[in-house]
C-alpha cells in the first residue's frame, strides 16, 4: 500500500497519495479552489492563473493545478493576496472577452460567467482594445468558432493533442493578436473534443438552427447507439419537443466526455421529415399508416398463428447489434419464455462470429478480457487488423491515454496505412490472410527466449505441451517466406513484448472478419495465455466488434 503524504488544506489535516498535486487533494476532500484552464484528461496548460494558493514557506503564490504536494506543506486557498490575483487575472480575461452573456450560446453554464459572477466583477474595468482576427474556417462546419470571445485558455487545442492525437488546432501570431486557428483543417474527424472542452462560448454547435438555454432544456442521458462501445450521452431537447444538440459529462461512462463525430453529431435524423413515426401496415398492396395498437396487433396475431399451426419453433428472431445489452436480454427472454423457441441471432454474428468462437473456444469467455479502461494501464499494445482511429474512436482515446501515461509502445500489424501508424513503434505489414504464421513464429521466439509465465501457464492452462512442437515449423525464415515480415521485424516485436509488463491485445474486423478469422483469434489467445494476459492486471485481449 502506498505511503500516505499528510498535509494541511485550510486548517485541515488530510492526506494525499504520492504524486498528487494541491488541486486534486484539495477536490478530493471537498475543498474549492477555481480553475478555468484546467481539466483532468489533459496535460497541464497553466494559461488561466486562477488556481494560485499561498504555500507556507513560499514566496509567491503557487498554481495549485500543477504543484505537488510535499510531507507536511500547509496550503491556504483564500487569502487576501491570493483572492487579489485571482481578482486581476480574471480583470484581464475580461480584456478581450465581450460581456455579451444574454445572446452567447453558453450563457448559464459557462465557466468563465461563473467565475465573474463569483468574484463580484459587474463591469469590465480594462477598456478593450480593438483586436482584428481574419474570420478563417474552422476545422469542421459542425462548430462554430466565435474568436472574440476566446480568452486563450487553449484547452481545446490540449484537447485536440491529447485525447484523439487529431493535432488540428494552434496558436496562430504572437502577443496581444494571438488566436486559436485551425492550422490542419485536413486532419480534423469532426469529433467535438474541442468543443465539450471550451470553458467558455468560444466554440458553439453548429448543426442544430434551433437553439436553447441550459434552464430551456430537457437533458435526457443515455447510451449511443452507433456503435458497441456504450457512450454515455446527453440528449438536449427544446420544448420537449425538438432535439437541438447533444452534450456529455466529464463522469459519465466510457467515453468520459469523449464522442465520435456519429455521436456527437448524428442526430439529424430524429427530425428529419422522412423519417417514419408511424408504424405502416400493407393494404391492398400498398403501405399505410397505422397505429401503434393495430400495428402490435397485426404482429401479435400472425406469431399466434404460425405457431399453432406449425409450433414455436417454426418462428426465429433477430436482434439488432445497435441495441443496447439490456435490450437484447428482454428480446431473447421474450422469444423463449413468450414464443417458446431458441431460435435466436443478432446482427453482430455476421461481423464478430470468428471472434466469438475462437475466444470461446481458447478462454471460455467470448468478449474482452478486461474493461476499457484497464487498456490504459498497458504498456505494450499489439495492434492487429483494426483501424480504431476511424473505427472505434473512444477505445483509441484510451490507447492515447496509455502512451501518455505509461510510455506504452505500440506494435501495429496491418497491411493497411492507418493513423496509428504515425504513433507505432514497430508496424508489421504480412501479407493477407498469413497472420496465423506470423503470431506462431512471435509465440516460438517467446518460448525460446524464455518470456513466457511459467507459473500461468502450469496452473491455468492445459495443452502447452501440446502447442510447443506444433510451432516448431514457425521459424523466422518460414514467417518471412509465408508472411514476408523480416525476421528483424519479428525479434524486435519480440524485444518489445519481453520489455513490456502488461500487454494489450486488440484485433477487429481485419481479423474477426476474414475467412480464416476464428483461426486466427485463437492464435491471439495463444499469445495472451502464454504471457499470462488474461489475468486480472494484465494486459488483456480486446476484441473490436461491431
Amino acid at each position: 500500500m502506498e505511503n500516505k503524504i499528510p498535509l494541511n488544506i485550510d486548517g485541515r489535516d488530510v492526506e494525499a497519495a504520492p504524486g498528487q498535486t494541491i488541486l486534486e487533494v484539495a477536490r478530493e476532500n471537498g475543498i474549492d479552489i477555481p480553475t478555468l484552464c484546467y481539466h483532468a484528461r489533459l496535460s497541464l496548460i497553466k494559461s488561466c492563473r486562477i488556481c494560485l494558493v499561498d504555500v507556507e514557506g513560499a514566496e509567491m503564490p503557487m498554481a495549485s493545478c500543477a504543484t505537488p504536494v510535499v510531507d507536511g506543506m500547509v496550503v491556504h486557498t483564500r487569502t487576501d493576496r491570493v483572492d487579489q490575483m485571482r481578482l486581476e487575472a480574471l480583470k484581464f480575461l475580461l480584456v478581450n472577452h465581450p460581456l455579451d452573456c444574454p445572446v452567447c450560446d453558453a450563457g448559464g453554464e459557462c465557466q468563465l460567467q461563473n467565475r465573474t459572477f463569483e468574484f463580484g466583477i459587474k463591469c469590465n474595468e480594462f477598456p478593450p482594445e480593438a483586436r482584428e482576427v481574419s474570420p478563417t474556417p474552422y476545422g469542421t462546419p459542425l462548430i462554430r468558432q466565435w474568436s472574440d470571445r476566446c480568452v486563450m485558455c487553449l484547452r481545446c487545442i490540449q484537447a485536440c493533442v491529447d485525447i484523439p492525437g487529431a493535432d488540428v488546432l494552434e496558436v496562430a501570431d504572437r502577443g496581444f493578436p494571438s488566436h486559436v486557428e485551425a492550422a490542419r483543417k485536413e486532419n480534423c474527424i469532426s469529433c467535438g473534443g474541442c468543443l465539450h472542452m471550451c470553458p467558455v462560448g468560444a466554440l458553439t454547435e453548429n448543426l442544430s438552427r434551433a437553439k436553447g438555454r441550459t434552464w430551456q432544456l430537457e437533458r435526457t442521458q443515455t447510451t449511443c447507439t452507433f456503435c458497441g462501445c456504450g457512450c454515455q450521452l446527453e440528449l438536449n431537447s427544446l420544448l420537449k419537443k425538438r432535439l437541438i444538440k447533444v452534450t456529455t459529462k466529464n463522469d459519465a461512462g466510457v467515453n468520459q466526455g469523449s464522442l465520435c463525430a456519429k455521436g456527437r453529431f448524428g442526430y439529424d435524423f430524429v427530425n428529419h421529415p422522412d423519417r417514419l413515426t408511424k408504424p405502416l401496415l400493407k393494404k391492398s398492396g400498398a403501405f399505410v399508416e397505422a397505429t401503434w395498437e393495430e400495428a402490435f396487433g397485426f404482429v401479435a396475431q400472425k406469431l399466434r398463428e404460425i405457431n399453432e399451426n406449425y409450433g414455436p419453433e417454426s418462428i426465429g428472431g433477430i436482434s439488432s447489434s445497435r441495441a443496447t445489452n439490456e435490450e437484447n436480454f428482454l428480446f431473447q427472454k421474450w422469444m423463449r419464455a413468450c414464443i417458446g423457441t431458441n431460435h435466436i441471432d443478432n446482427g453482430a454474428r455476421l461481423a464478430s462470429g470468428s471472434s466469438l468462437n475462437g475466444m470461446m473456444a481458447s478462454i471460455g469467455w467470448g468478449a474482452m478480457t478486461h474493461s476499457m479502461d484497464d487498456v490504459t494501464q498497458a504498456d505494450l499494445i499489439l495492434l492487429v487488423g483494426a483501424d480504431v482511429y476511424d473505427d472505434n474512436l473512444i477505445f483509441s482515446n484510451k490507447m492515447r491515454e496509455a502512451m501518455r501515461r505509461n510510455n506504452a509502445k505500440v506494435i501495429l500489424v496491418d497491411p493497411r496505412k492507418t493513423q496509428w501508424e504515425k504513433w507505432a513503434n514497430l508496424w508489421l505489414r504480412p501479407l493477407p490472410g498469413t497472420d496465423v504464421a506470423w503470431i506462431n513464429g512471435l509465440i516460438r521466439l517467446l518460448i525460446e527466449k524464455g518470456a513466457i509465465s511459467k507459473e500461468f501457464v502450469g496452473t491455468k492452462t492445459e495443452g502447452f505441451e501440446a502447442l510447443q512442437p506444433s510451432l516448431s515449423k514457425f521459424s523466422p525464415d518460414f514467417v518471412k517466406e509465408t508472411t514476408g515480415i523480416l525476421p528483424t521485424d519479428l525479434e524486435a516485436a519480440a524485444k518489445l513484448y519481453m520489455a513490456a509488463k502488461k500487454r494489450a491485445i486488440v484485433f477487429g474486423s481485419g481479423v474477426a472478419q476474414h475467412a480464416n478469422g476464428a483461426e486466427t483469434v485463437k492464435a491471439l489467445c495463444n499469445l495472451a495465455l502464454v504471457t499470462g494476459e488474461t489475468e486480472e492486471g494484465g494486459g488483456g485481449l480486446y476484441p473490436m466488434l461491431s
